[in-house]
């Protein structure tokens, strides 16, 4: 039997963790809303156990989103033990994020087009 309320506490930790490809690109997303975490389960004696899948199959930054979830899991009150997988066998696509993740995305690539200086020979049509 898993306990609800301490797998609510895994996911919420998961959600402090940022993917640092979104970071560096200046669209920070976290792991959760990113939908690199593929699912959480608590043991009855209050292990967790994430599989994470990369973006990629060649994304170098997997240790680092690794590390920064097992850090932040390990701080969770009432946490025994904590496991990381990587699930080789699914690669992120946009169709993984959340609702919410998308939807901040959307946000920041609107914005970025908002901010954006149009080229003077972008902005007439060009001639026939």
């Amino acid at each position: 039997m898993t306990n609800p309320v301490l797998e609510h506490e895994a996911w919420s930790a998961l959600e402090r963790v940022y993917d640092p490809c979104s970071v560096a690109t200046r669209s920070p997303l976290n792991i959760v809303d990113m939908g690199l975490v593929r699912a959480v389960d608590v043991d009855e004696e209050a292990n967790v156990t994430v599989s994470i899948c990369p973006t990629s199959p060649s994304c170098m930054l997997m240790a680092s989103i690794t590390a920064g979830a097992e850090s932040e899991l390990t701080g969770v009150e009432g946490v025994g033990a904590v496991t990381v997988r990587i699930d080789a066998d699914f690669f992120w696509t946009p169709e993984a994020m959340t609702a919410k993740g998308s939807a901040k995305l959307d946000r920041h690539r609107a914005q970025r087009s908002a901010d954006a200086p149009v080229p003077l020979g972008l902005a007439k049509p060009a001639p026939r």
